[in-house]
Order: structure tokens, then sequence, then C-alpha cells
């Protein structure tokens, strides 16, 4: 991405016929929420027009609200050249390192108008096709696009979950698919909240605060991954947004999102975080045909059964009830493994409690669905 996408007009021209025809278009019912992304956006757009001094009117007011936004004064800047007859590309080809400072700036901003466009040209409501079965009892479903570097809270409390919100996101320096610890990635799988820390509780870094994961789960230990404290949290001082390749392999958000995520939509531990490398949006009609299709296809076995069968379940207690699980409570699509799925059914027990199983599946050469068993 040259300076900002304004440097050239080939650029410009491309960006121009992905913009919207009135600044009102912006404001489709997910993004308007997110009030420094809409505003911030309706400035790139008049600046795609070629309305630099509107533009540079819209920056000044976003910035007098929120003054850590880099990507902000960044633009600022560009046009603020653009008035006086020159390109701040020309400058930053000359100065490598002022070019290398920007290039993540781009990105975000790239990253976030590609996200207001795709929404604005859905004519239906599409899922990720992960989202098979979430559980109705879990209010949210966090889902993470890790190319697009968003995150998505859903409504679960229907069958056919509802995008909610959306935030733009960073996450690791080297990327995604997190194998070791301290190889700066963010993994990718499916995980669950386990926790919430307030951010006076914190090192600053975490910014207002921090949702605990449960990375590594079972697949991730079978697989000989490592590392640990892989959180959703805020951002340090300074930093309102930043590249989308900035954390240690955490899923960042400015202050200002983290604390509207948290507060906006409360957070129980087990509320699933879903991290995509490759995402598959569907309609909501084909979900649910998935959806059907699979819940009829798995096997339902009795403990019994299971055990015979020599099948290694974490969290499964040795005097396991020799009686038929419930229902598959909740299916997910599992992202960038071996495992196809993994499914989470309740074990009876005496008692007001159940315990959640959670159970990892793929299916053979001749299309049976099979669990993968994992050694203790």
């Amino acid at each position: 991405m040259s300076t900002f996408y304004l440097a050239t007009g080939r650029a410009r021209r491309t960006l121009f016929l992905l913009s919207f025809c009135a600044s009102a278009s912006l404001l489709s019912s997910e993004v308007v929420a997110n009030n420094y992304e809409t505003r911030l956006l309706e400035a790139a757009r008049l600046a795609t027009e070629g309305q630099s001094r509107e533009a540079v009117n819209a920056l000044d007011q976003l910035l007098v609200d929120y003054p850590q936004s880099r990507v902000g004064h960044s633009l600022r800047a560009e046009l603020l050249f653009r008035l006086t007859g020159r390109s701040l590309s020309v400058t930053t080809e000359k100065s490598p390192s002022i070019q290398q400072a920007l290039k993540p700036l781009n990105e975000e901003l790239g990253l976030r108008w590609r996200h207001v466009n795709k929404a604005h040209a859905e004519v239906e409501t599409i899922l990720p096709s992960n989202l098979l079965k979430p559980s109705v009892k879990s209010p949210f479903a966090i889902y993470v696009d890790l190319p697009a570097a968003r995150l998505y809270v859903f409504d679960t409390r229907d069958p056919t979950p509802t995008a909610l919100i959306s935030f733009y996101v960073t996450i690791g320096r080297e990327g995604y698919g997190k194998q070791k610890e301290g190889d700066l990635k963010t993994p990718v799988g499916v995980y669950r909240l386990t926790g919430y820390k307030p951010g006076k509780k914190l090192h600053e870094r975490y910014g207002y605060g921090a949702l605990t994961t449960d990375y590594p789960n079972a697949l991730d230990k079978s697989l000989k991954r490592t590392g640990y404290g892989i959180w959703i949290h805020g951002t340090e001082p300074g930093w309102e947004n930043r590249g989308p390749r900035a954390s240690d392999g955490c899923i960042t958000l400015s202050n200002t999102d983290f604390e509207t995520l948290v507060t906006r939509f409360p957070m129980g531990k087990d509320t699933p975080v879903i991290i995509d490398d490759a995402p598959q949006w569907m309609s909501a009609t084909t979900l649910n045909q998935l959806r059907h299709e699979l819940e009829s296809s798995l096997p339902l076995e009795s403990g019994e059964e299971q055990l015979e069968k020599g099948s290694d379940l974490p969290g499964v207690p040795h005097a396991w009830p020799q009686s038929p699980l419930a229902a598959f409570q909740e299916i997910y699509q599992y992202p960038a493994s071996r495992a196809t799925l993994i499914t989470r059914r309740l074990l009876p027990e005496t008692g007001d409690h159940a315990i959640a199983i959670d159970e990892y599946w793929t299916q053979n050469a001749s299309g049976t669905w099979e669990r993968i068993p994992f050694k203790p």
C-alpha cells in the first residue's frame, strides 16, 4: 500500500471505485457502533474524492477526541502535503525509515476500509462456517478473522447467530499459526475464555484489561504446541491503534474498543473464541443445512461404548457413568488442523452440575466421523 493509497492515480482510482456513494453509506448497523472507525473512514472517503480540505477538517475533529490515533495523524500529514502540491510518498521513498514506519498504519487503514466495503456490499446475512452450533445458553461467541484483522461478537441465543459488532485488532508480529513459546505468533483454533483481568491489576501494556483464554487446549498439547498467556486485551498508553501485526501473539484492541467489548458484551467463562486463519463465510440458510447434516451424521455413543474403543477424552473422570451422553450442545468447525470439528456435550453427574466434554473429530476415507484420541 503506498502512503495511504493516495500517492498514485491508479491507487486513488482503485480506492474511489470501492468508496461509498455518500457518507451515510458508512453507517451500516454493524459499523455505526464504532464511532472512531466510522469517522476515520469518512475522512478517508472525502480524501479519495479529492475533498482534501474537508478531509483535514474531519481529521482535526477526530483527533480532538482521539489524539493518539496514529493512522489519523498519518492521513492528515498526507493530505497537508497534497495541499502544498507535493506528495508525501516522494519524501518516504527517499527516506526508507519513514516509509517503514508508515507501512503498518497504511495496512491498518486498508483493512478497516475493506471491512466496511465488504459489509456494505453484502445483500444477505453471511456467517462464518465455524459457527455450526453455538451454545444457546451462552449469549455470545467471539470470532476472529485473522487475515482481515477483525474480531466479531456474535449473539448466539438463537439457533442462527447474529453479528452484533466488530473491531479492528492487532495480532502477533510474526503472524499466526503458533507452535511454540516465544514465536510471536497468534494461535489458530477454538478456545474458551477463562476470566477477566482489569487493567489496574496488570502491567500497563495490557491497557484497559484482558480476557484470558485456555490456550493451549487439548489438541494443542497433543501436537506439542507450547506457550501460554494468549489473551484478548487492550493496548499500552500512547497507542490508540497500531499496525495489524504488533503483539507478542495476543489479540489486542484499542483501549476504547476493548472497553466497549467488555462493558457492552459481558463475556462469561467458557465463552467460545474461534481464531480462524482461512475464513469461509456462507449464508445463514447454508449454515443451518450444514448443521443439520452434521448432527445426523455424528455418532452418539454411550460412555461404556467409548471406553471399550479406548477413546481418551480430556476432562473425563475415571468413574465415568456408563450411560449415554447428552446430545451435542455445541459444534464448531475447527480451523487449520487435522481436526475437522470440535464438539461439546455434557456428562451427566449427580448434583446440580454437569461436566462439559470437548471432543475433536475427523473424517476417514469413507466419510465416517471418528474421534481423535488423546493420550494422557
